[in-house]
């Protein structure tokens, strides 16, 4: 009993201390050390997706089969024999499984995963193409400024010089290409 209270105490010191000691510098948020970004081409990202569902719906299709492996069984057996009867319903001396249908479920288990796996690359390969496309399609057009006064008159030497004015030359007074804002008149 004290041989097993020693061990905790010591235990409870040592993952205090690496607690306490784990970090010497504190280096999150320095400039000098920034990580370097690492951008992956779309094709180690695809795979890996694929690689994420598969080996994530593996257990599932494991299920599914050893589920349809034990009603296979028990269909061949005409569900009359206990022994070979799906897993909940078991009796208390099953027949075990051979190599054979081991490999099989286990094949079968893996082709369903990788179909899936497939099946999501094929669906997200269509929505990227099609966003693609629309982002293809969509051109905006420049925006058009009007800009007038807020009493919504007009002054006639802007709208003459709009008129009379040649596309692409600069009028003194504008601003990367907008018209400046109109001065106030001096008072006499």
């Amino acid at each position: 009993m004290q041989k097993r209270l020693g061990l905790i105490l010591i235990l409870t010191i040592v993952s205090a201390a690496t607690e306490v000691f784990g970090q010497s510098t504190v280096t999150a948020g320095t400039t000098e050390e920034k990580a370097e970004t690492v951008t992956f081409p779309q094709w180690a990202k695809d795979f890996r997706r694929a690689d994420i569902v598969a080996f994530g719906v593996f257990p599932f299709a494991w299920l599914v089969t050893v589920i349809s492996v034990d009603l296979y069984r028990s269909a061949q057996h005409n569900w009359s024999d206990a022994r070979y009867y799906p897993w909940p319903m078991t009796a208390d001396n099953p027949v075990p499984w051979t190599n054979d249908e081991y490999k099989a479920a286990l094949l079968i288990a893996g082709a369903m995963a990788i179909s899936i796996a497939i099946t999501d690359f094929i669906i997200v390969k269509i929505k990227r193409n099609k966003a693609a496309a629309r982002a293809r399609a969509f051109t905006p057009d420049p925006p058009t400024i009007i800009r007038t006064p807020l009493d919504g008159s007009i002054p006639p030497e802007d709208a003459a010089s709009e008129e009379n004015e040649p596309p692409g030359e600069a009028v003194p007074g504008e601003i990367s290409g907008e018209a400046a804002p109109p001065q106030p008149e001096a008072a006499p």
